[in-house]
């Protein structure tokens, strides 16, 4: 990628989704993203990828979808209680293999800028593509009774771009 498109002015190069051992369990799938050893130490797949993005001249970016988790997952299986129940609508729009996170649990928020340091901080990508975050205006019966969808999900995203600070690139589709 870099040699091919950086002459043109493409800085970009991100991770997309399948580097991930389970929507909800945000670790990298051994197989694809093995540790590396770099001079005597072992360094995480995921922070040597993002290095090696960033050694040829390119920024390194990540897809997510943190807002849900599959059912199967072990974040799923371990916190029931983090998972809302969908609207009528919600049925209609969220993937049914798919569960919204309750964005209102305080828990859940902590869980987040957690995964969301570990991808900036710890990792090393300079821009977050996060999928699929509007799931989580179809929720109901939230944790905060006095707090709608809609004001949980914009207080999240607020919170998540604090974790990340202003120098990661943000998009959400």
């Amino acid at each position: 990628a870099a040699s091919q498109f950086l002459p043109h002015g493409m800085k970009w190069f991100m991770i997309d989704d399948g580097w991930e051992i389970v929507e909800g369990d945000w670790e990298p799938r051994k197989d694809r993203f093995p540790d590396h050893e770099v001079d005597g130490v072992v360094m995480d797949g995921m922070a040597w990828m993002a290095a090696q993005i960033r050694d040829r001249g390119m920024i390194p970016g990540i897809w997510i979808a943190p807002f849900t988790v599959h059912p199967d997952s072990e974040t799923a299986k371990a916190h029931p209680d983090w998972l809302a129940d969908l609207t009528p609508l919600g049925h209609i729009f969220v993937s049914a293999d798919m569960r919204p996170l309750d964005l209102s649990n305080p828990e859940v928020k902590a869980w987040l800028a957690d995964v969301f340091r570990k991808l900036t901080q710890d990792w090393g990508f300079r821009w977050i593509k996060q999928d699929f975050a509007y799931y989580a205006m179809f929720t109901t019966n939230l944790w905060d009774p006095d707090v709608t969808p809609t004001e949980a999900y914009v207080d999240t995203l607020a919170m998540l771009r604090e974790v990340i600070g202003p120098d990661v690139f943000y998009l959400l589709v």
